[in-house]
C-alpha cells in the first residue's frame, strides 16, 4: 500500500477532535518509523536495542550516546517531514543519563 504513490485531492483537513485523526497520525507515524533503519541503534535492554517509545503524539527517542542521538533526531526529522509532520522544537527535550 505504501510502496505506490497515490495522489489524493484534499479540500479540507480532518477536524480537530475527529476520531479518525489520531488513527491517521498513528498509521503515518508507524510508516515513518518503519522506514528508519534503527535495529542497531538504541539502548540495550535484555539483549535487544530499545530506540523509541510512543504513545499517541508523544515520542521518546532513545540512544546510547549523544552523537547517536543527534543522528537519530536528524533521521527522524527527515522521515517525519516526508509525511508532513514536523517536530515541535519548543516541546522537544533532551535527557542524558550518566
Amino acid at each position: 500500500m505504501f510502496d505506490r504513490k497515490l495522489k489524493i485531492q484534499v479540500g479540507k483537513g480532518v477536524r480537530q477532535g475527529d476520531t479518525i485523526s489520531p488513527k491517521l497520525f498513528t498509521a503515518a507515524l508507524q510508516y515513518a518509523m518503519l522506514n528508519l533503519n534503527w535495529e542497531e541503534r538504541g539502548y540495550p535492554v535484555n539483549g535487544k536495542k530499545v530506540n523509541n517509545l510512543r504513545f499517541t503524539d508523544v515520542i521518546v527517542l532513545i540512544s546510547s550516546s549523544r552523537a547517536e542521538m543527534e543522528k537519530v533526531v536528524n533521521e527522524f526529522n527527515a522521515v517525519s517531514r516526508r509525511i508532513g509532520v514536523e517536530m515541535n522544537m519548543s516541546k522537544t527535550q533532551l535527557m542524558v543519563n550518566r
